[in-house]
Parts: C-alpha cells; structure tokens; sequence
C-alpha cells in the first residue's frame, strides 16, 4: 500500500572507490562538496563597535521544521538587528575596562594588565578554554547576542550562557571603543575599554577569532586579552543517548553482512547549532521509508547520527548530519577532515546519537548458526510457529481436602480468565509483531514500577531467551528467528486424581513450566471484553507491575491513521492515544490543538487521554485483537486502566480501526469513572495544526454505555449508545 506521507529524501553522498586493507572498509564517508556548495554560508555576525548589549531571537520551530524537509530550503542567516544611526559626537557609554596611556590603540593592544587578567582568568565549572588572550574575537556559528561587563569575570559571561538556551559556548574580551561618535568635527576622540561577553550557539577556536577590530573615521577599534570557552557537557536529545567524538567523526564500514549502513546527510545553517535537528531529519526519513519500502528488502531505518559543525579554513559552513542504520562505536571514530585543493574542511562540537530503544544491531550469519544450533526451540516458541507436536504423559495422585477456593492451573505464560465476547467482534485472529519502548516518569513512578522493553516484549514467551541475544530489540530477534523456526514442541498432558473422587484436569502447554494461581476478581470491577485478548502490557493473570505513562511501538498488519496520513508502525501510550511519528511520557491532557502532542507525534488519536495507570496484580493493561478476511480487517484496542493514584476508579474503553478506512475510528466506553472530567477525546494533525474536538473536561460527556465514531474525514462525531454489561 502507498501511504500518504510527504517525501523526506536525503541528499546522499557520491562516495569514492577508494582501496582499502580490509573487505569491510567502505570509502569513508566523504562530505558532500556538491550540497554544501549548494548551500548558502550562514552569515557570520558582526558585534556592533560601541554597543552595550544585543540579544538574537531564533526561530527554532522553523529549523526543527527544515530539519524534516526535502530537499533541504535554505534561507539567509541571522538578520542584524538594526542599529539606530548616531548623531555625530554623540556620547557613548563608558565601558569598566582600564584605558592606558599613551591612549593609542597600540598602547591598548600592549597593555599588560589586559593580557594579564586572560591569561589568569579562571576556567568556569561544565566548561573548557578554546583560546586565550588573542587580539581577535569570535566569528563563529550560531551568534546569540553579547553582554558588556563591570569586570573581565568569566563566571558571570559562563552564568548568562547558561541562562539562554542554545548557548554553548562565550567569548569575553577587551574592546577599545571611541567615548563619542566619530565624525568629522572629532575624528579620533578619546577611547573607552569595553569588556565583552558574546554568547554562541556554534563552536569557539583560535582560527575562527578573526575579528580584530575596524576603523572608524580616525579612530581604531582593537580587541585584546580575547579568551573563548566551550560547554563541556554533551546536548541532550530525547530517546537518544550521546556521546562526544571531539574533532573527528565516524567512518562507519560495512556491517557483518556486507551491508553499507550509511544513508546519508544534510547541512543546516539558519540556526543554532542543536542536535535535535538531526533527530528530527532521522525521524522524518523512518516516516517516509517505512512509507515507501523498496522492492526487494527492507527499507533502511535510521538509529544512529552524527553532528558535527563544518569550518573551511576557519569560516563555518554549517552544521552537518550524517545518518545511520546502527551504531558505530569509537574504533571508527577516525575522519578528522578533508583537503579541497587548497581549502581544508575541519570539524568541530562532534558528536554521536544512538536510538536508545533501537540501536540497530544487525542479524549476522554467526548468529542465524547460533540459533539454528542452540535456538531453535526459542524461535519456535517466539514467533508462534506451529511445528510438529510430540506427546508426553504424565499422572500423579494426590489428596484433595475439602476447600472453599479456587485455584487455576495455568501456562507461565497466559492465563484466559474472565473474559466475554463482544458479538460485534468475532472471525479469524492475525498477530501483531510488537516492538516496545518503554518510558517512566521519574516523578511519580517508583523503581517497583519500572520494567525493561525485553520484559514487555517477551512476557508471553515460553522460553528464556538465548544470552547471546538477550539485549536484541524485538525486531531483530524476529528477523533472527524467522530463519530458524522449525523446531519440534512438545504437549504435555497432565492426569490427576485424588484418594476420595477422581477428578482428571488436562493442561496444555508449549512451556517447560507451568504455575498455579489463585484468581480472585470482584464483580464492581470490569472484565476484558475481547473473545481472544493478546496483552500489549498487563496480563489476564495479573499485571506483572505497576505502569504509568509508558508507550509501545507497534508494527501493524495493516496500516491505520487519519488526516490522510497512516503507517503500520504506530505508538500506543497508556494515556489513551494512538499516533503516527512518534510518542512521549506526556501525561497532561490539555484542549486540541495541543502543540505538547505535536512536538512528538505527526498524528495523535485520542480515545480517552487521561493519566491512566495499570496496577500491579490486576487485570488491567491494554489488550488487542484482530479479525475479519484480509482487505477488510478491524483492529481492536482494548484499554482497561485505572487512574495515577486512584485504584478505585475504572477507565474501560476500545478503540476500533479499519483496514482500508483512514480517520474512522469507533469508541465504545464500558466503564469511565470520572465520566470525561479529566480527558480529552479527538483527534489532531500536526501539519497545518488541523484537529476535532468532541470533550476537554467535560464531565458527563462520556458515561458507561457511550459509542463515539470519530471520522477525520468529515470533521464530525458520531455518537451513540449501547449496552455495556450486554
């Protein structure tokens, strides 16, 4: 199927054929001279002689926004801000700085004092010295206005860098500015001594320090005693974990397979130099790849980046992304640049992102042998193959005393209890490949809560996964697995009776262990709705631990959305949604459009968003099924939650896609304890900030009992009625 998702194409690198010692080795990722010569050089800033303070706004919305298009726009970079002509001989500020004698420029640029306080200037805490007492200051990448200071303090310079965001770096300095405005009636007037702190979103060297000062009329500005310093910390960026590669960066070879895993680049130079541009490029591309997989194969999904900022001798050209399918670690890590004739392109502020949930980790041929030889079972056991059956019987006698309890023999792995059928939802069942995420609030979710994504993922395996794969994500281990599965399972048929009366109880399982479980439910407290439930998270059985505001990956049989926009890989939050493009912990439910969803998702789909909670013990968690004739096919979401730290409340609700019908979804609520006074139900697309609201705290609006058809289509509610203990 042709989703309809906007094309996200990547500028990709023409790479040489370069020899090289190992069969792995692919010509090194050269940079693309034909995207950056097609690129306009961001604007360098100049910092205004005389002036005390500047501030530069971004716009970073819009930067995040380029980082998802293609081909790459470009526009101008940071606008000056326009400064109001001075009369001539007007008086300027006077700077903090001292002003020598003879007062010359010379003097000034051989001033002891000056060059004594850079040299013995204090390095602040989280940050590193670039260059010292130079008689030049900074043009750089990413200016973000300057500051003047009462004394050469690097600490305050560091404390308002780190009050601005975007902030990376600073250059303090000593400038020689005129008292009063040159001009004709006085041309070389008497100077002042004006300390500097320019704060940069972009990286600080010796060779970017190029600004050294300007006539004006008679009168010469110089620049003395200049000191730059640069963040030690590495930029955070959601869902990824980073790490610095200093002034080099990954030249990735083949994979195990022979595989090039390189996908390409792309160069911004309207902002500030931030990560989450490459994050949000990396993002974008698995949206249209997934969309528009290739003939033969999978298509290629981005788990890792690089960033770095591209200086031709000096002068920055911008900040540059380069695109991955898995990891690399820092064995690679070797290209420090490249000559161009004469001009010699450099590298600063690199850094590496791997996907903290899918770091990309490739099936080798070693490991397809592993598993054959010592996997087999497993794989069996984990995509649900149906292999050969053999037989084992097994009987055992023992005293049963009278009892007033009940007690279930049941598989380790699922347990089918208290379940009811919906006449509307019935034909043949399809399975869902799950790959998870999970994401705790630290805040409200103790460590009894936490549960890792190999748990979630394997909690209805029978078999313990194989060590050598154990830190595998689920995608690959099915990939894995689905070369090998072709074991035997063996059914074991358990007899038993008693000395009073006998009784045979027959348990069929694929599991090497079985449990006993005493199931208690009380009758105020709902009960899973679908025929035959797969749990996404929780368990018929009881939840295995408390879940709060965590979501899941899901790769889809058939693809689901709405405003014309779907995929097969989707994000299901405990908070009741669905989305395309990604998820978040976002927890606060607010009116549509909600830009808080948007930053994370292209599309969301609110059936009841709430802080929902799962507790431990219960049967509480998020359930699916599927059923009906391929074409024609419902996906069901069954939602049975609790609210964060209200266990006697019940939110119980399914949500119903359908193969082939973009934007219909159909709600039904079975039980809403608060009847809607928290939530909100609709619909929104990120894209032109497109949305449809049916409740925002509301209460009364959605009671047990209520159907709610949502159709992006029309931009219209249906609702309805029907009977919920039916």
């Amino acid at each position: 199927m042709q989703l309809a998702m906007k094309a996200t194409a990547l500028y990709l690198s023409l790479l040489g054929t370069l020899s090289w010692a190992s069969p792995l080795i692919v010509a090194r990722q050269n940079f693309d001279f034909e995207v950056m010569d097609d690129t306009p050089q961001p604007s360098t800033a100049s910092i205004p002689a005389g002036e005390t303070a500047q501030t530069v706004f971004y716009n970073l919305p819009a930067a995040t926004a380029e980082a998802t298009e293609d081909p790459l726009p470009v526009t101008t970079g940071v606008a000056k801000r326009a400064i109001n002509a001075r009369a001539a001989c007007q008086t300027q500020p006077l700077g903090s700085g001292p002003v020598p004698s003879p007062d010359t420029a010379a003097a000034f640029l051989a001033a002891s004092d000056m060059a004594s306080a850079a040299q013995n200037a204090a390095v602040p805490a989280g940050y590193s010295n670039t260059f010292t007492n130079l008689k030049g200051s900074s043009s750089a990448y990413g200016y973000m206005g300057f500051t003047t200071l009462r004394s050469y303090d690097t600490q305050t310079c560091a404390n308002k860098c780190d009050a601005i965001k975007g902030c990376l770096g600073f250059n303090l300095y000593f400038e020689r500015d005129p008292t009063v405005e040159p001009a004709a009636a006085c041309p070389n007037p008497s100077s002042t001594n004006n300390i500097k702190c320019v704060f940069w979103g972009g990286y600080l060297e010796a060779a970017g320090a190029t600004n050294t000062g300007q006539w004006r009329q008679n009168f010469q500005v110089v620049i003395a005693g200049s000191n730059g310093y640069m963040k030690t910390s590495i930029p955070a960026v959601t869902g990824f974990t980073g790490r610095s590669l200093g002034r080099k960066t990954i030249n990735a070879p083949l994979d195990c397979n022979g595989k090039d895993t390189y996908m390409g680049m792309k160069l911004f130079t309207t902002s500030y130099f931030d990560p989450k541009l490459c994050a949000a490029a990396c993002t974008s591309q698995n949206e249209y790849n997934r969309a528009h997989p290739p003939a033969n194969g999978q298509p290629q999904i981005c788990k890792f980046f690089t960033t770095f900022l591209m200086a031709v001798n000096g002068r920055p050209e911008g900040q540059y992304c380069s695109m991955y399918t898995q990891a690399w670690d820092d064995s690679y890590n070797n290209n420090e640049g490249q000559w161009r004739g004469s001009n010699h392109y450099t590298l600063g502020l690199s850094f590496a992102y791997s996907n903290d949930a899918s770091p990309g980790v490739p099936v080798c041929p070693a490991d397809i042998s592993y598993l054959r030889s010592e996997g087999a079972e497993f794989c069996t056991a984990y995509l649900s193959y149906t292999p050969p059956v053999t037989t084992a019987a097994a009987t055992a006698t023992t005293a049963v005393t009278d009892t007033t309890s009940e007690t279930t023999v049941v598989r380790s792995t699922t347990t089918v209890t208290l379940r009811r059928q919906d006449s509307a939802e019935t034909g043949a069942e399809y399975s869902i490949a799950i790959e998870t995420i999970s994401t705790v609030a630290p805040e409200k979710l103790g460590a009894s809560a936490e549960a890792t994504a190999a748990q979630t993922a394997n909690a209805k395996r029978a078999l313990a996964t194989p060590a050598s794969i154990s830190n595998w994500e689920p995608a690959s281990i099915s990939a894995a697995c689905s070369q090998v599965a072709t074991g035997t399972s063996t059914t074991t048929v358990t007899s038993t009776t008693t000395t009073r009366s006998t009784i045979t109880s027959v348990l069929s399982s694929t599991s090497v262990e079985t449990t006993t479980r005493t199931v208690t439910w009380t009758a105020t407290a709902p009960a899973v709705v679908l025929s035959s439930p797969t749990p996404i998270v929780g368990s018929l059985a009881g939840a295995d631990n408390n879940y709060d505001d965590f979501f899941y990956e899901l790769d889809l049989p058939f693809a689901i959305g709405a405003y014309g926009l779907e995929n097969t890989h989707v994000y299901l939050s405990i908070n009741g949604r669905v989305s395309l493009g990604g998820d978040s912990i976002y927890y606060t439910n607010a009116p549509l459009y909600d830009s808080n969803l948007g930053e994370a998702s292209t599309v969301s789909i609110l059936g009841f968003f709430d802080d929902l909670y799962i507790y431990k013990g219960t049967q509480q968690g998020i359930y699916y099924q599927i059923t009906g004739e391929i074409g024609s096919r419902q996906l069901v979401f069954e939602y049975y939650t609790s609210h964060y730290q209200a266990p006697q409340e019940y939110y119980h609700f399914t949500m119903t896609f359908y193969e082939g019908q973009n934007g219909v979804v159909d709600v039904k609520y079975y039980s809403i304890s608060d009847q809607g006074r928290s939530a909100t139900v609709g619909m929104q697309r990120k894209a032109g900030q497109r949305y449809m609201q049916y409740a925002f705290n509301t209460g009364g609006r959605i009671t047990a009992g209520t159907t709610l058809r949502m159709n992006s289509n029309t931009g219209g509610f249906t609702p309805g009625t029907f009977n919920p203990n039916a």
